[in-house]
C-alpha cells in the first residue's frame, strides 16, 4: 500500500513539474519554431490552342515533321525564324494556308509574318516584328498541309516555345551598396545569360570591355566564362570614395550597378 502511494506521489510530482517547466518557458518567450519556407507561385502559362484532328488510316503514308527551329526546350531569339522541315516534299501553297503563329494568352494573338523555302521539305516562318521577350508562343500546322501528292497530315503539328528574356545583371561583387571594402578588391558582374562566345586565350582580348567607372579608373577585364566578367584596378581604389559602375551591352540595354563605397 505504502508502494502504490510512493508511486502516486512520484507521478504527481512529475506531472507539476511539468507544468511549471511549461509555465517557465512561456514566462521567458521561449519557443520552438520553425522559419517560414519561401514558396515561390510559378506563373501559370495560357492554355494551349485547340485544334481539330481529322482521323485517317494507319496504312496511309502521311507526311510529318522530322525537325523543328527552335528546338524542344530552347529559348528563341527575338529576330529568328521558325523553321519545319519535313519527311517528303510539300505542297508550298498548303503549308501557307495552314501554317499560323500566336502569342500564347487567354486571349491569344496571331503573328504576321511571311514564309519563304530553302527547298521543298524546308520551310522558314519570319515573323514581320521582332517577337516579344520573355513570352510564350505556339505553332500550329493543321491537317490542311499537304505533300505534293495530295496526303495531309496524319493529325496537327502543335508546338510551344518561349522568348529569350532581357539580359540582367544577377549578382555584382562587391555586393550592392557595400562600404569599406579592400583598396585592392576586384569587381565581378555576373549575367543571367551568355554574352560572350566561348574562344581561345589568344582572342579573348577582342572581346568587350563592358564596365565603366564613376570617377574613371584604369584596370583589366576578363571573362572568367561566358557570362562572368571581372575588372581588376590597376592601381588601388581612392580610400573615402564613392565608385558607380555602369554595364555598356552593345545596343541590347545599360544596366546601372550599384554605388560601391571605399572607406
Amino acid at each position: 500500500m505504502n508502494y502504490k502511494k510512493l508511486f502516486l506521489l512520484i507521478i504527481v510530482l512529475i506531472a507539476l513539474l511539468g507544468a511549471c517547466d511549461s509555465q517557465d518557458d512561456d514566462e521567458i518567450g521561449v519557443t520552438a519554431t520553425s522559419p517560414p519556407i519561401p514558396s515561390s507561385t510559378p506563373t501559370e502559362l495560357p492554355p494551349k490552342p485547340t485544334v481539330v484532328v481529322t482521323s485517317m488510316p494507319e496504312t496511309i503514308l502521311a507526311p510529318m515533321v522530322i525537325q523543328r527551329y527552335p528546338q524542344r526546350g530552347q529559348k528563341h531569339a527575338a529576330h529568328d525564324v521558325v523553321e519545319l522541315t519535313f519527311d517528303q516534299s510539300m505542297n508550298r501553297d498548303s503549308i501557307e494556308d495552314a501554317f499560323e503563329m500566336l502569342h500564347a494568352s487567354d486571349e491569344p494573338t496571331t503573328i504576321d509574318g511571311e514564309i519563304n523555302w530553302v527547298d521543298d521539305r524546308t520551310m522558314h516562318f519570319k515573323p514581320e516584328q521582332p517577337l516579344a521577350r520573355a513570352s510564350t508562343y505556339d505553332v500550329i500546322l493543321t491537317q490542311h498541309a499537304t505533300t505534293n501528292t495530295g496526303m495531309p497530315l496524319r493529325q496537327p503539328y502543335t508546338f510551344r516555345f518561349e522568348t529569350i528574356g532581357f539580359l540582367e545583371v544577377s549578382q555584382v561583387i562587391p555586393a550592392p551598396d557595400t562600404t569599406e571594402i579592400e583598396t585592392d578588391s576586384t569587381i565581378t558582374v555576373m549575367f543571367n545569360r551568355p554574352v560572350v562566345p566561348l574562344t581561345t586565350l589568344n582572342k579573348m582580348e577582342d572581346l568587350p570591355h563592358p564596365l565603366v567607372f564613376e570617377p574613371e579608373t584604369e584596370g583589366t577585364g576578363e571573362w572568367l566564362n561566358t557570362s562572368i566578367y571581372i575588372f581588376t584596378p590597376s592601381q588601388p581604389l581612392a580610400g573615402g570614395t564613392n565608385y558607380t559602375v555602369k554595364v555598356m551591352t552593345n545596343g541590347d540595354m545599360t544596366l546601372n550597378l550599384p554605388k560601391i563605397y571605399l572607406a
